[in-house]
């Protein structure tokens, strides 16, 4: 017989580790049976090693292991941070490099890109509407980028136009940095299935400069696992509220922006088993409301915004219990103490686009510039 069914304290899900990892603080807190609350702690988060603040929170709460109970009993790992949707507001991002493939000036021009800051190549290639090539991709361009920025960047970011109707330019250029650069690569057609090229381009660029944040939480959270002899599945809420492997969230950190809040609004019925709520979280870095109507959270039918930075994310705007907000995410019984802990009906997650800067007022110009052969005016930013 197992440990686990040894144990009379604990059912056949074991015991649930959920954490938060915010700006100002990390809260840990452990579940048995996905109800009971057994144990939360508060730490500090230390940016300088999220593994110090994540490692004083998660070993606080096992050391409030029962009696008869071993962390060999903990099944699930799951985590939400608030560190990628920090970085948007405050705008602190690692620098990278982009190369979009076919684009012209008036694409460029839409995609924002160019006005904040980092190096932008323009490289020949590209297809049209249909797939069909429209210039060969220029490869000794995109060996050349790779020469001149690799010591300036933490991350490349490669966006074609139409590359959701054919992606081949995209995956040879990343084929090509990858054979001359150990940093991670995004390509644009991964993260949206979409037409409009410049959003997709700058989804890609907020991609990758977000993937050395969301790499050292995820290093810290692997490294005190294995400390403390965790050995269960690490899980990440992404921004829509459902979860995803560790190793996902590590190739599309940009599924991470609103993680916190998006989880927060399920830890607030989740606590209070409440149908019709407002929920007001002040952290030290944001303050996120959300309104809950029936069971539901209100979605914006507009791209929300963050400060100055808007994007396309359909998401409720909210922060809330955060202890609990990584594993409230689970379709659960509803709460029937104070100390039980379940998710009502609202856990089901809301639909969430890509986050990208929306340049509502853009108008595609002329084509014109390097990097592509002439096209019709309706082809400009796709």
């Amino acid at each position: 017989m197992s440990q686990l069914n040894a144990n009379p304290n604990v059912g056949a899900a074991g015991y649930w580790l959920g954490l938060d990892t915010g700006g100002t603080f990390t809260d840990a807190v452990l579940l048995a049976d996905g109800r009971r609350v057994v144990a939360s702690a508060k730490s500090l988060t230390t940016p300088w090693d999220l593994a110090i603040g994540i490692g004083h929170a998660m070993r606080a709460v096992l050391g409030s292991l029962p009696a008869g109970a071993h962390r060999s009993d903990v099944s699930l790992v799951s985590v939400s941070t608030t560190l990628a949707t920090n970085a948007v507001v405050e705008n602190r991002f690692s620098p990278v490099c982009t190369l979009l493939i076919g684009f012209d000036d008036a694409m460029v021009e839409r995609s924002g890109i160019g006005r904040h800051g980092g190096p932008l190549v323009r490289v020949a290639g590209g297809h049209g509407a249909t797939g069909e090539e429209w210039a060969p991709l220029d490869e000794s361009a995109v060996k050349a980028a790779v020469d001149e920025f690799e010591a300036r960047v933490e991350a490349y970011a490669v966006a074609a136009s139409f590359s959701v109707r054919n992606p081949a330019h995209e995956s040879r250029a990343r084929q090509l940095i990858r054979g001359l650069s150990q940093r991670p690569v995004t390509c644009a057609h991964e993260l949206s299935s979409k037409l409009d090229a410049p959003r997709r381009a700058l989804t890609a660029v907020l991609n990758a400069r977000l993937t050395a944040r969301i790499r050292h939480l995820i290093e810290a959270l692997s490294q005190v696992l294995a400390a403390e002899s965790i050995d269960a599945p690490l899980m990440i809420v992404k921004g829509d509220g459902s979860l995803m492997r560790a190793d996902v969230a590590l190739e599309y950190p940009v599924e991470t922006i609103l993680s916190g809040p998006a989880a927060s609004v399920v830890g607030a019925g989740f606590l209070t088993g409440q149908r019709d709520f407002v929920v007001s979280d002040m952290g030290g870095t944001t303050t996120d409301i959300a309104v809950v109507s029936g069971g539901r959270p209100v979605i914006r039918a507009q791209p929300s915004a963050m400060a100055a930075a808007p994007h396309s994310c359909r998401a409720a705007m909210n922060r809330a219990p955060r202890a609990v907000r990584a594993l409230v995410t689970w379709k659960l019984p509803l709460p029937t103490t104070p100390n039980t802990v379940s998710a009502p009906s609202l856990a089901r997650p809301c639909p969430t686009a890509s986050a990208t800067r929306m340049l509502r007022n853009a108008r595609p110009g002329p084509a014109r510039g390097t990097g592509s052969p002439s096209r019709p005016r309706w082809a400009a930013g796709w």
